[in-house]
């Protein structure tokens, strides 16, 4: 299975992949100028739309072949990260960031889970969401934050919530 473009105006069918295993869920940047796509179950692949040439972005073990699908990974809003789900240790599918361009990988999440995907970007960056589930038990969605969350109470904020209101004195415990 290779991936293939057709022109509905020209009736031109044209091949975008030769590798020798399967390619699948193909997914645009959000500028179109790049076509990321899974290559057998084992590797995030990118091609260049306009120069056609396919490089090489990760490996990790997303899925088996025959399941690859586009919920696995998700470009980020700005094109320059893919986010996706893959299996490490023991079988445990988690959350992993890398650059559109390859290099290092980062783990975003540690879950005990056996099934993640349905990767989503926030629209401004700041967080990706994810299914995740743990053999039988109920999917749920998991947020994980790239943005620092900087705490919105102040000290005496704070300090109010163990006074009891009636007295305006520090509760006792």
């Amino acid at each position: 299975l290779h991936l293939y473009e057709y022109n509905f105006v020209s009736n031109n069918e044209t091949q975008l992949t030769n590798g020798k295993s399967d390619d699948a869920a193909p997914k645009f940047s959000p500028d179109g100028k790049f076509l990321a796509f899974i290559r057998d179950g084992k590797e995030i692949r990118k091609l260049d739309w306009k120069t056609k040439k396919e490089t090489l972005v990760t490996k990790a073990n997303i899925s088996l072949p025959i399941f690859a699908n586009a919920s696995s990974y998700s470009w980020s809003p700005d094109g320059r990260w893919i986010a996706y789900t893959a299996q490490q240790v023991k079988s445990f599918a988690n959350l992993h960031i890398v650059s559109a361009n390859g290099g290092q990988v980062r783990s975003a999440s540690f879950l005990a889970n056996s099934s993640s995907g349905n990767v989503t970007w926030s629209k401004n960056s700041k967080y990706i969401l994810y299914s995740t589930t743990q053999r039988t038990e109920n999917r749920v969605i998991a947020r994980v934050d790239l943005v620092k969350q900087i705490p919105k109470f102040r000290e005496e904020q704070i300090q109010k919530m163990f006074t009891d209101p009636l007295t305006a004195t520090p509760a006792t415990p």
